[in-house]
């Protein structure tokens, strides 16, 4: 992505195939350095955590998130952003 920035990803939710949703966008790859990565995956691991808290499995908590069981960004960690500019999407309700 670094030497392609243009980025298209679809998301599907399939319960089966009466009820299902996805939705495909595109955009811009930026990649996050210093502070602002910091900043970013705090935001992401505080978004996770309390659904790796609700799970019963013991090897599911935040320490499996990052190496710490913080917000630290490491040398070989890859911390970027998606300037989406178009997106689209399709469901079935049954």
């Amino acid at each position: 992505m670094r030497n392609r920035p243009e980025v298209c990803f679809e998301v599907e939710q399939i319960q089966d195939l009466s009820h299902w949703k996805s939705v495909i966008a595109s955009g811009h790859f930026e990649e996050l350095h210093g502070e602002t990565a910091a900043m970013a995956m705090s935001l992401l691991v505080n978004r996770l955590l309390p659904l790796i808290s609700s799970t019963k499995d013991p090897a599911k908590d935040i320490h499996s998130v990052t190496p710490h069981g913080d917000a630290d960004v490491g040398s070989q960690t890859v911390v970027y952003c998606l300037h989406l500019s178009e997106k689209s999407g399709r469901f079935e309700t049954g």
